[in-house]
């Protein structure tokens, strides 16, 4: 390893019938801890890329992202990368649903929201398409 060199590792997770299974959480913390101990940090550094309605509190049979992940194995997980984009009509398209207060099917999702929910909000990275693409 050289010194001073970071390495990241972003996983993508887009199972959305794992998550409406509840078996997704199991999965995902199991694969973070193994991970994890194969890249120690500071060095390298690990990332999901979550979908924004992941986060909604007891919605999920597994906990979704905030307690069968987050809860988890979260102090394993340098950051989440959060997608706020394609999620049917919870748009995330404004200064208030975005960052504020969430509309649509998925309420309790915006970035607030889920620092709200126990997420550091230092953990918390907006990913949003520009322009219209949904």
């Amino acid at each position: 390893m050289c010194p001073g060199l970071v390495v990241c590792c972003l996983i993508r997770v887009k199972d959305l019938g794992a998550f409406q299974l509840g078996t997704a959480e199991d999965w995902i913390a199991t694969f973070t801890q193994a991970l994890r101990s194969y890249l120690p940090a500071p060095q390298y550094i690990i990332t999901y890329a979550p979908l924004a309605p992941w986060f909604m509190k007891d919605r999920w049979p597994g906990g979704g992202w905030l307690k069968g992940v987050d809860e988890a194995v979260g102090e394993l997980i340098d950051w989440y990368n959060i997608q706020f984009y394609n999620q049917e009509d919870t748009r995330y398209d404004t200064c208030e649903t975005l960052p504020h207060k969430s509309d649509g099917w998925f309420p309790g999702t915006s970035l607030f929201e889920i620092a709200d929910n126990g997420v550091p909000l230092d953990k918390l990275i907006i990913g949003k398409a520009p322009g219209e693409v949904q």
